[in-house]
């Protein structure tokens, strides 16, 4: 698989197969609840606490999944922001999950904090300052989460470019804008050149330009007067300033 090949459909895949198990047992409890019964037969048992908390992470899990496609889909480079999707969708579960416990306290009464330094149920009537500091940390934590999941998203559409390897267009002399690391790691590279080879006249023209957009004006001008010499000894015109 070269640098070219598409890497979307190999991560739709992924996604899909993720998706089969949760799928499943969603459709089957719907199935279940539609299943025609006599009504000489017994009600359906309820869901035990352990089907209830495995059929919402699978109904949870539907629109997150439906979420990561997206974001694949619109990442121009998908595998080198796969961990940046996968970040996004945790910031976006948490930040549903803080605000399904801030609306479910406020319809309820009792208010919910589940975090490593904090754990508790508070009544509004018994406990009301409890209460509403528990909803105002889920607030603050549900916020928190939607601006990481907003940024995530960002980053993955709109991927910032890498540094250019060169300060130089290939084949040219011509300078364009390249960061500060570039630059110096060129200026050491042009002057090693010069230190091996020191009539090489391409590599001393690049340094001049490269001291000249630092405005370091002496140095630059050291090496256009030494590009001078070597362009009327080799009998060709001087480009350069």
């Amino acid at each position: 698989m070269g640098d070219g090949f598409d890497w979307h459909l190999p991560l739709f895949a992924l996604l899909a197969v993720a998706a089969i198990y949760p799928a499943l047992q969603v459709w089957r409890f719907v199935q279940t609840l539609r299943m025609p019964r006599d009504v000489t037969q017994p009600p359906l048992p309820p869901l035990t606490p352990i089907e209830r908390k495995r059929l919402l992470l699978c109904v949870a899990a539907l629109p997150l999944l439906g979420c990561a496609a997206i974001l694949v889909a619109l990442a121009p480079h998908p595998v080198a922001a796969f961990p940046l999707i996968v970040g996004s969708l945790f910031g976006l579960a948490i930040s549903l999950l803080t605000g399904f416990r801030v609306l479910s306290a406020l319809r309820t009464g009792t208010a919910v904090v589940k975090s490593r330094g904090w754990s508790g149920t508070y009544d509004r009537a018994a406990q009301p300052a409890h209460f509403w500091l528990a909803n105002a940390f889920n607030g603050f934590a549900g916020l928190f989460f939607a601006f990481l999941f907003v940024i995530m998203v960002l980053a993955v559409t709109n991927p910032v470019a890498a540094p250019p390897e060169s300060c130089f267009e290939p084949d040219s002399v011509a300078l364009r804008h390249c960061s500060v690391i570039t630059h110096q790691r060129e200026m050491r590279t042009l002057s090693k050149q010069l230190a091996t080879n020191p009539d090489d006249s391409e590599a001393l023209e690049k340094r001049a330009r490269l001291y000249e957009s630092t405005d370091d004006l002496v140095d630059a001008r050291a090496d256009w007067d030494r590009l001078r010499v070597i362009r009327n000894r080799e009998g060709r015109p001087l480009t350069g300033s």
